[in-house]
């Protein structure tokens, strides 16, 4: 399932700007944010810290996607509990989705039978009317 959960609209309009006019880096702090969406009220947020860089120093600090290498500015811990206790949830949710398939592949697999019965059955009854007629007509 790839719908959303919640969706959040930015404008940086103004700190590209500030960052573009004096050529320096701007720093967003860390802050919790309320995602929202369009069917239900808010039901999430997300923790968000941005930092807007020149493109020569942004290459001279690479980062790393997630918690890969490297692990910097700002630095992930990987063993953080927090982070572990819902990295188990989220493993949880892929049996839930492996669950759902399976249960979706079974429902698919009684409706096609019960549509082949219902085929059986009509051919059964053509089938003994035809012989009824031949046996009435001889």
């Amino acid at each position: 399932d790839d719908d959303a959960i919640g969706e959040v609209n930015f404008d940086f309009a103004r700190d590209f700007m500030d960052a573009r006019k004096g050529n320096c880096s701007v720093e967003m702090e860390k802050s919790t944010i309320a995602l929202s969406h369009p069917a239900f009220e808010p039901r999430c947020e997300v923790t968000l810290q941005a930092k807007l860089l020149p493109m020569e120093e942004a290459m001279a600090q690479p980062a790393g996607a997630g918690w890969n290498e490297p692990n910097e500015d700002p630095f992930v811990d990987p063993e953080d509990p927090h982070l572990k206790a819902h990295r188990e949830f989220f493993n949880n949710l892929a049996l839930v989705r492996g669950a759902k398939a399976l249960a979706g592949g079974l429902f698919m697999f009684g409706k096609y039978m019960t549509l082949l019965y219902g085929a059986a059955a009509v051919l059964s009854g053509l089938f003994t009317v035809t012989m009824s007629i031949i046996m009435v007509t001889k």
